[in-house]
């Protein structure tokens, strides 16, 4: 998978990539089982009313039209998202990246605690 750095039309140096969905491919599936063993060993009534797992592990992740993937541009904590991405991406110039970037659109930062 190629990573590019580029000059965008901003001055700035940006870093693109293609992001990859996977989990969606397996129909979002539990991925593992989240209580331990000792819970699965446990041979008594189920007291649990129809099947409370947790909603997050079957919930698509994924906003609507990211499923077939996306360029991801990085600068400086700044980032931008343009899907689906184009074919042959990795071979543009750096001034159709520019217009790719132009095109890509910005994702709000979410502030994460040391």
């Amino acid at each position: 998978m190629a990573l590019r750095e580029f000059i965008a039309p901003d001055g700035e140096l940006w870093r693109v990539w293609q992001v990859i969905p996977t989990l969606g491919r397996s129909g979002f599936a539990r991925l593992r089982e989240r209580r331990g063993q000792d819970v699965v060993r446990y041979q008594g009534t189920d007291r649990r009313k129809g099947d409370r797992r947790s909603i997050a592990s079957q919930t698509p992740v994924l906003s609507e039209g990211l499923e077939g993937g996306w360029l991801a541009f990085e600068h400086d904590g700044a980032k931008r998202r343009l899907a689906p991405p184009p074919a042959g991406w990795e071979s543009c110039t750096d001034q159709e990246l520019g217009a790719l970037w132009a095109a890509a659109r910005v994702v709000a930062v979410q502030f994460r605690a040391p």
